[in-house]
């Protein structure tokens, strides 16, 4: 098995895991996991894909912190807003640390990151489906 392979199998491991606890245990924190490990599948199918992706690129631990900083910003920016201003939602099972470690740091974040991977995915799905003349309406 390859470290890539490797990592996909992980990534899918994560993801179940934070949905059976969700369900099964009501774990407060399975957003944690279930994220992680969305960000590793969809970052392993593009490289499967041989699509862009964050996991891929040369420059890997150099922008992969530039963007983390960017997307925690927008976390902070968010609950400060959000939360703070508006009062738009509250996190009742989670005491503040759990909130800074599993909403701040991890979960806007990967998140973010995690939507970005899906993009790629998804864009380069549409974009062979593109390719393909099945929908073409000329009549030969």
């Amino acid at each position: 098995m390859t470290k890539k392979h490797f990592l996909g199998l992980l990534g899918s491991m994560l993801v179940l895991y934070g949905v059976i606890s969700a369900i099964t245990e009501m774990n407060n924190t399975w957003y944690t996991p279930f994220i992680i490990g969305g960000t590793i599948v969809m970052g392993y199918l593009n490289n499967l894909k041989k699509n862009e992706s964050l996991f891929t690129k040369k420059t890997f631990s150099q922008k992969i912190v530039k963007i983390y900083a960017l997307y925690l910003t927008a976390g902070i920016l968010i609950e400060i807003v959000g939360r703070g201003f508006l009062n738009l939602w509250d996190y009742p099972g989670l005491n503040w640390q759990q909130q800074v470690i599993h909403v701040i740091v991890i979960g806007y974040p990967f998140a973010l990151f995690m939507t970005y991977e899906l993009f790629i995915f998804i864009k380069n799905i549409i974009k062979s489906f593109d390719n393909c003349n099945i929908f073409s309406m000329s009549a030969d």
